[in-house]
């Protein structure tokens, strides 16, 4: 792959790219945080939740964009 032009995103996750894959490797980390995060609390006793259905459905509907959109940068084939 070559090098990215500044100011445009890569198309692809280059693999030999150490801080790239970190850093990639960090954003499925945290989506899957949220996603996990807000799937517990929905989850939990109504009186213990904190956002609310709506909400945790919306950062689950986030979380899921972002890990299909981060598997697919990788490479990996995604179902819709």
């Amino acid at each position: 792959m070559s090098p990215p032009t500044p100011g445009k995103s890569p198309s692809a996750l280059d693999w030999g790219d150490a801080a790239a894959v970190r850093a990639w490797a960090h954003d499925v980390y945290t989506q899957a945080r949220d996603a996990i995060a807000a799937g517990e609390d929905a989850t939990a006793p109504p009186a213990a939740r904190e956002l609310g259905r709506a909400a945790a459905r919306r950062i689950i509907k986030e979380a899921r964009a972002g890990l299909e959109g981060a598997f697919a940068f990788a490479g990996f084939e995604v179902e819709k």
